[in-house]
């Protein structure tokens, strides 16, 4: 089973890919947001509040929940979009346990 965390998921983007991947029998998906779920939201996947200052927290995480794949969705809300997309892939990387990384947008510049 391939494990998947689709970041800033909560939009209709995300939850497109989320109800996707829940049709596939081989996929475990979860969200990952920078707040956590109201009361009334009713996610599709289990929503985790996650830190994307704190790389060290989202490369534990990422380990502890074995998520091989990272998914960023475009998180216009977000006030400091590019240092919380560079913090995920440094932690993506340092994760033993992530092994791919796909943003959802190409206009930032990547390490």
């Amino acid at each position: 089973m391939v494990n998947v965390a689709i970041a800033d998921g909560t939009g209709v983007v995300g939850r497109t890919l989320i109800e996707v991947k829940a049709s596939k029998r081989n996929t475990k998906s979860s969200i990952l947001s920078c707040r956590a779920p109201n009361a009334d939201e009713k996610p599709l996947a289990p929503t985790y509040e996650v830190d994307y200052a704190n790389i060290a927290s989202l490369v534990i995480f990422l380990g502890e929940r074995n998520v091989q794949s990272v998914i960023r969705i475009l998180c216009i809300a977000a006030t400091s979009l590019t240092r919380s997309r560079l913090n995920l892939i440094v932690a993506a990387d340092r994760s033993s346990a992530t092994k791919r990384f796909i943003p959802s947008s190409f206009a930032i510049r990547y390490p």
